[in-house]
């Protein structure tokens, strides 16, 4: 029943990234999670700069099941951080979640 339950129940999603990976994130969230949805749910993506002093951090805030954000965390290889303050300064080519 968990499996099912995986691929249809939707939770926000959140990456943080360097400004100069965007497209390569943008294309992954977008082959995994939009065109496809069930039923009436719509996808709705956030994408931006985060605001904080160092200006080159970017987020993408989405809606994902289970199955297509465990899809996107191995496409990605997201690290896992116990919070923002936690992403180093210099991270290009590395994407975090605190998902």
């Amino acid at each position: 029943m968990a499996n099912f339950m995986d691929s249809i129940v939707y939770k926000r999603r959140g990456l943080v990234f360097e400004e100069a990976d965007i497209a390569r994130v943008l294309t992954v969230v977008n082959n995994r999670v939009c065109g496809k949805t069930i039923g009436m749910m719509k996808v709705d993506m956030h994408v931006g700069n985060c605001g904080w002093a160092d200006r080159t951090k970017w987020f993408v805030h989405f809606n994902a099941t289970e199955n297509q954000w465990r899809k996107i965390v191995d496409d990605l290889k997201v690290i896992r951080v116990w919070g923002n303050t936690n992403i180093p300064k210099d991270c290009v080519g590395q994407v975090y979640s605190t998902d």
